[in-house]
């Protein structure tokens, strides 16, 4: 678990030169996911069966940021690069996550989500 985590900052710290070649994905919204989904690690990398509260909310934080099209695009294209950051990604969990916290997402967490759609 503490690679995970020391691994998913990493990323994020590494990441920014991603972000730079990736304008959809901003600056501001990749803070914000990984401050709001950092609870949800152990979750993603099946650590626990379930998505604790904290987790919970922080899906509710992006679930209400994505209200316009450019910015389910964007929120889409940071939670990829967010994925591909995951040691361990259960992509079983990380299908369920929105459901199990009462959103209704149609962004998947994936590491080979299509952005463009």
């Amino acid at each position: 678990m503490a690679k995970n985590v020391v691994l998913f900052f990493t990323l994020i710290v590494l990441g920014s030169s991603i972000a730079q070649q990736t304008p959809q994905c901003q600056e501001m919204i990749r803070e914000e996911m990984v401050r709001d989904l950092t609870p949800c690690l152990s979750y993603l990398t099946a650590d626990v069966n379930s998505p604790n509260t904290p987790c919970c909310i922080g899906v509710q934080n992006v679930h209400a940021g994505a209200n316009s099209r450019d910015m389910r695009q964007s929120i889409c294209v940071c939670l990829k690069e967010v994925a591909n950051g995951i040691l361990n990604l259960n992509d079983d969990h990380a299908a369920a996550l929105p459901g199990l916290c009462g959103v209704k997402l149609n962004i998947p967490i994936s590491k080979s989500t299509d952005c463009t759609k």
